[in-house]
């Protein structure tokens, strides 16, 4: 950060290396099957979609990665 005072940009990258935000109801059950625990549940301001906030760790990362090569979403796109 810049020494007086961070950016949004700045706040909001350390935010994202230190917490998850997940607005996808398929990962949080995928997550929530694999015992991952989420911190706290919310609304998007403007969007009003909902998310689950979870803190990363490299647990979480992996679980991540190997929904990503899982999801048949993405496969079917890349093909």
């Amino acid at each position: 950060m810049n020494g007086k005072h961070a950016t949004v940009n700045e706040t909001h990258a350390a935010n994202s290396r230190e917490f998850f935000y997940c607005y996808s109801p398929n990962l949080h059950e995928f997550l929530k099957a694999r015992g991952q625990r989420y911190i706290c549940s919310g609304l998007h301001e403007k969007t009003l979609r909902k998310f689950w906030q979870y803190r990363r760790d490299e647990r979480l990362n992996g679980l991540l990665a190997e929904y990503e090569r899982n999801n048949p979403n993405r496969r079917a796109a890349n093909e």
